[in-house]
């Protein structure tokens, strides 16, 4: 009983300290234990990986949760995702593989790309599914390698009547979709409102138009009666909406994981979905599982990455060959 309470307060204590961590002198203050039990109980913690343990210095330690452990764990996997069902064909698989290796996996879901990128670099995710053109730019200044694209299509423009604004995901691919748009339409003005939600509440009110991605956009056509002005693979089909990630350091230990996600037989794998993944997925992302299903009917997902990193020009990023042979490592390889 009495470990049982210590347990639920080192618990808490860490949750609410996140990637920070504690001092285990400072948890000691905090908790009306004694020093012995305490340090018990953190070694019976540690042995079933529910407390990762660190040296600061010869006599100082600090204290994680595993899921918010700065760094990489060798029997946890930790994926990021933005609220979309571009990524469920890939996670499906990709849990598939790392069940088997006896894997603690982690799915993580951001409702924006700067945060999910920004974990990616403090090594708080191993893997992250994530627009393209943000990944790209994070990619050339953290060296994280870009693994392979997700899938194109999957999202539309769309209207109801309303003023000539057009409400877009900033930190994604689809601000490039966006602006190829205006480009023929220059009377519309491009906002942002900060995450999709947001973009919904006020395009919903306000009227004008909207880039959304699935299930957002099948929601909207069944509920709100929205029209689609054009569709992403109309304007950008050769382009990748989205692309998966690898941390530097995660890739150095598990390029072999690298080449599996990248072999993944995409239309294979489309109906092998399990129904405890899809059970837990519609957990995860918060839509019911027949919206995620119809959804990926919109998607057009890539199997040949022969020229993957040639993209990056479509986006107005031009890269040297040595900057594409670092960020797109698996690009001209195959198993």
């Amino acid at each position: 009983m009495k470990y049982n309470r210590l347990r639920e307060q080192i618990m808490k204590l860490l949750i609410n300290e996140k990637q920070k961590g504690i001092l285990q002198a400072e948890l000691e203050r905090k908790l009306k234990f004694s020093r012995s039990h305490i340090s018990e109980t953190l070694k019976k913690l540690q042995n079933e990986r529910k407390v990762e343990v660190r040296k600061v210095s010869s006599n100082i330690n600090r204290l994680w949760l595993p899921l918010y452990f700065p760094g990489t764990l060798n029997y946890q996997v930790r994926i990021g995702i933005l609220r979309s069902s571009e990524y469920v064909i890939h996670l499906s698989k990709l849990m598939d593989i790392l069940e088997d290796e006896k894997k603690n996996v982690a799915i993580r879901v951001y409702e924006s790309t700067i945060e999910l990128l920004q974990d990616l670099n403090q090594s708080l995710l191993e893997i992250v599914m994530a627009p393209f053109y943000p990944s790209l730019l994070n990619s050339l200044i953290y060296e994280n390698p870009i693994v392979c694209p997700v899938a194109s299509g999957g999202s539309a423009i769309v209207s109801l009547p309303g003023e000539d604004i057009l409400y877009v995901s900033e930190t994604s691919t689809m601000a490039k979709f966006a602006q190829v748009y205006i480009s023929s339409n220059r009377n519309i003005k491009m906002v942002s409102m900060g995450s999709m939600k947001k973009n919904i509440e006020q395009f919903l009110k306000q009227g004008g138009l909207i880039t959304l991605w699935e299930p957002y956009l099948s929601i909207a056509l069944k509920k709100h009666g929205v029209k689609i002005k054009s569709k992403y693979e109309e304007l950008l089909f050769e382009l990748p909406c989205c692309v998966i990630t690898f941390s530097k350091l995660f890739y150095k230990t598990r390029n072999d994981l690298a080449h599996k996600i990248r072999e993944i037989g995409i239309q294979k794998s489309k109906g092998n979905m399990s129904p405890e993944f899809k059970e837990k997925i519609c957990q995860i992302l918060g839509f019911e599982e027949s919206v995620i299903l119809k959804s990926l009917e919109s998607y057009h997902y890539f199997t040949d990455y022969s020229n993957f990193s040639i993209d990056s020009e479509k986006l107005g990023i031009y890269l040297t060959e040595g900057q594409k042979q670092e960020i797109f490592p698996l690009t001209d390889s195959r198993e």
